[in-house]
């Protein structure tokens, strides 16, 4: 993943470096004067076979010509010489090793790849929490909302695309899967719900009408509260789930499987799936008064 900050292995790296030139500052420099030495030992070495060249008279006059204040003068310009080559290293190890440091400063300063991850992750986590908890008070909303109109109706007649069948006024979209809370979402724009039906034969009848030959399921509006101590299933006018088919009436299972659906395959029987991460096919419902087959 590239997020444009700098790494940890390159700070560690950084880290090495300044170390590194810490230590082998000494090292450097007296690298630099065993080269001098060198230096001036191949160059007595040239001299002499210049001197040998020009004759063996010529270097006896030279040589009596240098006096000894002239070799002192001599040695001390050489010893000046070496210390100015010796500060001209040191000055530029310091130089390097201070901008190093300054480097190091600098990032230390800017978020690595890796906390930038962990904000990002823990921000994503709250606001899933929060999206969460808001569908919970929507679902909440339709959940009182479905116990009126089941109750007291007030559509005098079943609105388009739904239909009347199976004892409701229902609507199936052909061949689309979603998890239970987004099928809800796609009935509530409708101004309708999952199906909650009053009468489950007839309701049977109507599946075997819809149903395509695909193998799959349908989401019905009940479900489960996990956060109850003794949770059931239950509609989402309030009935309890009971009674209807085979394991209709059993308690939240351990794996989180809350959601009730229809196995149109099976004898219209009733399972439980997974809210969240199951997909399949849904029946939107219209509560009608006074609705007549």
């Amino acid at each position: 993943m590239a997020c444009g900050c700098p790494s940890a292995s390159l700070r560690v790296l950084l880290g090495a470096t300044i170390w590194a030139m810490g230590v082998g500052g000494a090292s450097v420099e007296s690298q630099m004067g065993v080269g001098g030495a060198s230096v001036e030992s191949q160059m007595g070495v040239g001299g002499a076979s210049v001197e040998s060249q020009m004759g063996v008279a010529g270097a006896l006059v030279k040589e009596h010509r240098t006096t000894s204040k002239e070799q002192e003068y001599l040695e001390e310009e050489y010893h000046v010489d070496e210390s100015r080559t010796a500060a001209g290293v040191d000055l530029e190890n310091n130089d390097l090793l201070a901008s190093l440091l300054r480097m190091q400063k600098v990032l230390s300063g800017i978020e690595g790849c890796d906390t930038r991850l962990q904000h990002l992750w823990r921000d994503v986590t709250a606001q899933r929490l929060t999206l969460e908890r808001l569908q919970e008070e929507v679902f909440l909303q339709m959940d009182r909302h479905a116990k009126i109109q089941f109750e007291h109706p007030t559509r005098q007649k079943c609105p388009e695309p739904f239909q009347v069948g199976g004892g409701g006024c229902f609507y199936h979209p052909q061949r689309v899967k979603k998890t239970w809370a987004a099928a809800r979402y796609s009935c509530g724009k409708l101004g309708a719900d999952l199906a909650h039906p009053a009468n489950i034969t007839s309701f049977r009848d109507y599946i075997t009408t819809v149903v395509s030959g695909d193998w799959g399921f349908f989401f019905l509006g009940a479900r489960a509260d996990p956060k109850q101590e003794f949770p059931v299933y239950r509609w989402l006018d309030g009935r309890i789930f009971g009674g209807e088919g085979r394991k209709s009436s059993e308690s939240l299972t351990v794996d989180g499987d809350f959601c009730v659906v229809m196995l149109p395959h099976s004898w219209q029987e009733f399972e439980h799936k997974h809210c969240e991460t199951s997909k399949g096919w849904y029946v939107c419902e219209v509560k009608v008064k006074n609705l007549t087959q």
